[in-house]
């Protein structure tokens, strides 16, 4: 969110961004195992991501009849998809039966480009389409993850408002001071790409000497189209991309104040 033209920031917060494929099939959705994902991370990327885990989920049988507790009668692990990282542990891509995500993780301070995700994300999807020839594409979404980090001062408080057009508010006579909290927003539908969700939360993570005058959040963006886009066209996917994009950033620009924007320089 922080390479349109207009505006550059010196230090930005994102510091994670997928982009999310899920597709239709015509009949059954083709055979998938970890065997079969291997060949597609060896075949595809030739050699530069490796699978490094497997994810699955586990169905469970529960018999009960009464007087006596539920039992566990059978047990089945299904294979979901697998996930390969880059030499450089900054790029992963995930793969499933129906499944491809793309992320980019910030390592350094510079982060690359939204056009970099988006290119390398897109000949993902096209070595995708390639090897297991789906019929549609069934959902997309673009997701970026920031973290804002506001130094404190004076009575080691911040008063969010000074930072964000978009914060929770609590009556302080009634509950004192707000220490943590998360909110979950669906954003008003004026977007022309689609739908736009937003995920407020201050840092989970447990405070630490290094960080311990400052306040961290993370915002959770995340904008899908209002209806399915169907067509498996690159060009098509590749103009929503772009105009979810913008849409992001324009977002990202309105929900911080001057002062709030003034934190990424």
């Amino acid at each position: 969110m922080t390479d349109d033209s207009r505006v550059k920031f010196k230090n930005p917060p994102v510091i994670e961004a997928w982009i999310e494929f899920r597709f239709s099939f015509k009949d059954e959705v083709p055979y998938w195992d970890e065997l079969k994902a291997q060949a597609f991370v060896n075949d595809y990327f030739e050699g530069r991501f490796r699978v490094d885990s497997f994810l699955g989920r586990t169905e469970f049988t529960l018999s009960a009849s009464e007087g006596r507790p539920p039992a566990l009668t059978s047990s089945k692990v299904t294979f979901e998809r697998a996930r390969a990282t880059n030499t450089d542990s900054d790029r992963y891509v995930q793969v499933g039966r129906d499944t491809l995500i793309y992320n980019l993780l910030r390592k350094e301070k510079d982060w690359p480009e939204y056009h970099s995700l988006r290119d390398e994300a897109m000949d993902a999807y096209g070595k995708f389409i390639q090897f297991l020839r789906p019929m549609a594409l069934q959902h997309i979404a673009l997701h970026y993850r920031d973290l804002v980090i506001v130094p404190l001062q004076g009575e080691q408080k911040i008063k969010l408002e000074n930072y964000f057009n978009i914060c929770p508010e609590v009556p302080e006579q009634k509950f004192g001071d707000m220490s943590n909290f998360m909110v979950a927003l669906t954003l008003p539908e004026t977007w022309e790409s689609g739908v736009l969700n937003l995920t407020i939360q201050s840092d989970p993570q447990v405070p630490s000497p290094e960080h311990s005058n400052e306040g961290r959040f993370r915002w959770d963006w995340h904008i899908f189209p209002k209806s399915s886009i169907r067509s498996l066209d690159k060009d098509t996917i590749t103009s929503w991309l772009d105009q979810a994009h913008n849409d992001l950033f324009q977002a990202f620009l309105s929900a911080f104040t001057k002062k709030g924007l003034g934190l990424f320089k």
